[in-house]
């Protein structure tokens, strides 16, 4: 059974057992008015008979001078001269209309209560949940990204006599540190317990970014074709983590050429990378990458489709 089900389940049973306890008392004590009430009444009826007064009683009352038994009626009291009989379903009668009353207020107090509750704690855990979730793909993301660029520094040793050396060491560091400041923002915005708000994101912007950055740490052939109108709603970090490990992953195990293309398709946005496979005796991935990509889509209930018939592709739509 779930933590919150727990919580739920244990506090609606000391409510209602508190609430049948306060019941009871309360029930006793109108019960204890009632009965008080009617003792007074009968007082009064039997001096307007010393007074030779005759009123008619009320239907619930009778007044003896002699202890009678009568259907329905009961003896509740002595007066000193007469004993009062009151009818059994009087009193039963008032009880229910002011129990119904309260039971039926109180039911949709705590119905109420309980659902603010609930809807409280479970956003709570929710939110908890998600960040913990979320800082680990972070942290599944930078060890990816280690791993790329260890891989990338390997074979930049092999050409350090090429004269773009230089830069593409920059850039490749530039990426990394990218990578590694978005990681320490988003696990600070996580210690100060506030949620990443829901914003819209420029994704060919952000594509274009991307695609720009790895173009000039890996001489791979980019090729980006994006509908400049789309805009996506979801969470930034998220998204950014989805599309940047797509696209470094297709650069990775592509040979010469990545294709990124985001287009707009039965009112749906469609994003799809491609490559052309690397030859079979190249370095093989872990899988990590895709995998990462596979669990952001699911997190933010994107589809995401791969097809391995000749060349590489994912399709995400979203």
């Amino acid at each position: 059974m779930k933590f919150e089900n727990k919580i739920i389940i244990t506090l609606i049973t000391v409510i209602i057992a508190s609430f049948s306890i306060i019941n009871l008392t309360t029930v006793l004590y109108i019960k204890a008015i009632i009965e008080d009430n009617l003792i007074r009444e009968a007082y009064i009826y039997s001096k307007l008979i010393l007074y030779n007064r005759s009123e008619p009683y009320p239907e619930y009352l009778l007044l003896s001078e002699k202890p009678i038994l009568k259907k329905d009626y009961s003896i509740l009291a002595y007066t000193g001269r007469h004993y009062v009989l009151v009818k059994d379903e009087y009193i039963k009668d008032k009880l229910i209309s002011y129990t119904t009353f309260v039971v039926l207020w109180e039911a949709s107090s705590l119905i109420i209560l309980l659902l603010l509750f609930y809807y409280t704690l479970y956003r709570y855990i929710r939110r908890e949940r998600d960040n913990k979730e979320l800082l680990n793909v972070m942290l599944l993301a930078l060890t990816h990204r280690l791993g790329n660029f260890l891989a990338t520094h390997k074979l930049n040793v092999e050409l350090m006599k090429e004269p773009t050396l230089q830069q593409r060491l920059r850039r490749s560091i530039e990426v990394l540190e990218n990578t590694y400041n978005s990681t320490i923002d988003a696990i600070e915005t996580l210690q100060s317990g506030q949620e990443e708000a829901v914003k819209s994101i420029n994704l060919p912007q952000m594509l274009l970014e991307i695609t720009v950055l790895y173009g000039d740490t890996s001489k791979k052939d980019i090729r980006l074709q994006v509908n400049s109108s789309i805009r996506v709603k979801g969470n930034p970090t998220y998204m950014y983590m989805l599309i940047d490990t797509l696209v470094d992953n297709a650069i990775k195990h592509s040979d010469n050429r990545v294709y990124v293309r985001l287009l707009r398709y039965k009112r749906r946005n469609i994003l799809v990378v491609r490559n052309d496979v690397k030859p079979k005796g190249g370095e093989e991935g872990s899988g990590l990458g895709l995998k990462i990509a596979r669990y952001i889509c699911e997190k933010l209930g994107f589809g995401m489709r791969i097809r391995t018939k000749g060349r590489f592709t994912v399709v995400v739509c979203f």
